[in-house]
């Protein structure tokens, strides 16, 4: 599914690297308006550290997910000897693309934390 809606998102074909990156910087502080309109319509800056925490855990398991992080050793080398050259790019661009939309979320938790405390 996490295909489905990236794959459209990572065609590298229309759109630049740096473009694509920029995108997924824009969605991650989209995310971090819309939780910041829900923190204030709710008046509860708890939601906003919740809801930012979750979001950055997701994107950051995401990120280790598609990056290999996850798997064991022998896991990794028989990826890297069975994948061509552009596959392990698209793996490890869709990782970096979770981690930017995760990055502005982890800093919105941070300075909700330091704000609530």
């Amino acid at each position: 599914m996490i295909r489905i809606i990236v794959s459209g998102f990572c065609s590298t074909e229309q759109k630049g690297k740096s473009d694509i990156l920029k995108n997924a910087l824009y969605i991650g502080l989209g995310i971090v308006a819309l939780i910041g309109i829900v923190s204030l319509v709710m008046q509860d800056p708890n939601i906003m550290l919740t809801l930012s925490g979750l979001v950055t855990v997701i994107c950051l398991i995401l990120a280790g997910v598609f990056s290999g992080a996850t798997g064991s050793g022998d896991q990794n080398r028989a990826n890297f000897h069975t994948e061509t050259k552009k596959q392990r790019h698209e793996r490890t661009g869709m990782a970096m693309i979770f981690v930017l939309i995760g990055l502005p979320n982890l800093f919105t938790a941070i300075l909700a934390y330091v704000y609530i405390t």
